[in-house]
């Protein structure tokens, strides 16, 4: 609606597709944007470009993403690239979609949210999924404390990389 620039930033992209061969959030996002690209009509703001981060799978993605414009993949991390496309996002005054779906509870540095209250940009919109269970199940393992029985039923893998600082900044503070 405001006509200015969208960007989409899948900040957890993975392979693009499931082992099952579905499509991943990378594969939908980018056939979304090629619909919009190719129609003639309704959809006036054809500014739009999706980032997708990806460390593991970073060359996979991009194979199963070349048929596709308006969509970059970036090497690394979360953690060490979002700062820098915030920033060039900022910049160029655009809509920001962030899509947040980490495997587990890695890599969520409350500051980084935090940071979005200071842009400058049109809108700014957050899609995230938080394992809250996974973030309670590590307190519990990292804190020494038996779990409740309602955290043990699902399956799930310990990060043996958290520790309690590390929780804390996901959380923002000491708890």
């Amino acid at each position: 609606a405001t006509k200015q620039p969208l960007k989409i930033v899948d900040c957890f992209a993975g392979k693009g597709k499931f082992n099952d061969n579905k499509d991943g959030s990378p594969l939908i996002i980018a056939k979304v944007i090629k619909n919009i690209l190719n129609q003639t009509t309704s959809y006036e703001n054809k500014n739009i470009e999706a980032c997708f981060i990806e460390q593991k799978y970073h060359d996979t993605l991009k194979n199963n993403l070349q048929y596709y414009s308006n969509c970059k993949v970036v090497s690394g991390s979360f953690e060490s690239n979002i700062s820098a496309i915030l920033e060039k996002n900022q910049d160029e005054k655009t809509n920001l979609f962030l899509y947040i779906d980490p495997y587990g509870i890695k890599s969520l540095d409350f500051k980084v949210f935090k940071s979005l209250k200071s842009m400058e940009n049109v809108s700014t919109e957050i899609l995230m999924n938080f394992n809250s269970f996974g973030f309670l199940r590590e307190g519990f393992r990292l804190l020494k404390f038996s779990r409740p029985n309602e955290l043990n039923e699902v399956t799930f893998e310990d990060d043996e990389k958290n520790s309690i600082e590390r929780m804390d900044v996901i959380a923002n503070g000491s708890y």
